[in-house]
């Protein structure tokens, strides 16, 4: 079976998309039955084709972006020319989407929906005539959680065609491979630790879980950048934590920060944040998770009283006394990090995610004739 994925960007782009796709692709290439591509953009104008990680991946130039999407027009004809036996996007990403219903494709089209357009109203109402036509055209929609599939209004017609399959990770390194940098860390910042992860913008909630380190007696390491670094720094300034909050921007190699720290906090306040991959990684390295209750898959991902705490969104003071908890009883950490290390490893690995996914192409295709490959470019 021939698959052509696209996205926005893959690694070393970071963020919580690229990664999940990389690590789809990752675990498809090992299926023999599989050929598989994927197309992504260019940070630049730059183009690229090779492998990475076993993957054939072929980056597009980028002439401009809108609201945050690239635009690669030279995708389009190559889709044309192209014939595969079906087609996996991933949305938010309405330029990819526009140019399958653009490019006369007429094979199975699978859809990873990764989050609604939550707060651009303007392009969400924009964008309207394409995403039904996308969502109408779609052979089967991929929800990474049923609970953002029941809570979407975008989605609300189209749970007929909706099958979540939960997001994953690869196997990363243990933390006893990396005990010379949790060393480092742990003696840099010192203990207790706390961490969290994510790009600086408006959905993360990171001014509450910054009010509620007034009431907390830790350092925080924020990992990410973002437009609201500078109005975060000032907030730190003002409320007299600059040595206790520590904005660390981009890191080079995230993993030893998961493995040093105390506990992990996800305090996202808005639905764009649909899953949070990085709970998954915290709990891989067993750490316990204080997440949010959004009508998400947040929740879902790290439990409550199973794995982590949950507390309501936009509560500092609500996140300060789950902090508290956990630093206050080492037993209660260890106990939450160990459940959150195993429901990683059995509910939410890229193995899990392929095998989900590998089932419903073979599903696919088994009903839909495959495209001959004399018809075009083969992948």
């Amino acid at each position: 079976m021939r698959i052509l994925h696209i996205g926005k960007y893959y690694p070393p782009h970071h963020g919580g998309i690229e990664t999940a796709l990389a690590a789809l692709a990752t675990e498809l290439v090992r299926v023999p039955e599989v050929s598989l591509e994927v197309w992504v953009s260019s940070s630049d104008r730059s183009q690229w084709l090779g492998e990475i990680g076993g993957v054939r991946l072929r980056r597009f130039s980028t002439w401009a972006t809108f609201a945050g999407s690239p635009i690669s027009p030279d995708m389009l004809p190559a889709l044309r020319q192209t014939r595969p036996d079906l087609v996996h996007t991933h949305w938010p990403h309405p330029l990819a989407a526009a140019m399958v219903l653009a490019s006369g494709y007429k094979g199975p089209w699978v859809i990873s929906w990764h989050s609604d357009i939550v707060r651009q109203k303007w392009l969400s109402r924009l964008l309207s005539p394409w995403q039904t036509a996308m969502l109408r055209r779609a052979s089967v929609i991929c929800p990474t959680s049923a609970a953002y599939a029941r809570s979407s209004l975008a989605l609300a017609p189209w749970l007929g065609k909706c099958e979540p399959v939960p997001l994953g990770l690869l196997p990363g390194p243990s933390g006893s491979r990396m005990g010379a940098a949790v060393a480092a860390i742990r003696r840099q910042w010192g203990s207790p630790l706390l961490l969290s992860v994510g790009r600086l913008v408006y959905y993360k909630g990171f001014e509450y879980l910054i009010e509620a380190m007034r009431q907390t007696a830790a350092r925080l390491l924020l990992i990410g950048e973002g437009p609201l670094r500078e109005r975060l720094q000032a907030q730190i300034r003002a409320a007299g934590l600059r040595d206790r909050v520590i904005l660390l921007g981009e890191v080079e190699d995230i993993e030893p920060y998961f493995h040093a720290c105390d506990v992990f906090i996800l305090p996202s306040i808005e639905r764009s944040e649909a899953f949070g991959l990085v709970q998954v990684e915290a709990m891989s390295a067993g750490k316990p998770v204080i997440n949010t209750a959004l009508p998400t898959g947040v929740p879902e991902v790290s439990l409550h009283a199973v794995t982590g705490l949950t507390v309501p969104p936009r509560d500092a003071a609500a996140l300060a006394a789950a902090m508290n908890r956990l630093l206050g009883d080492p037993d209660l950490r260890q106990a939450l990090g160990q459940a959150g290390r195993q429901r990683a490893a059995s509910e939410f690995t890229a193995a899990r995610m392929a095998a989900r996914t590998l089932d419903i192409y073979r599903r696919l295709l088994a009903s839909a004739p495959l495209a001959q490959a004399s018809s075009g470019a083969s992948l």
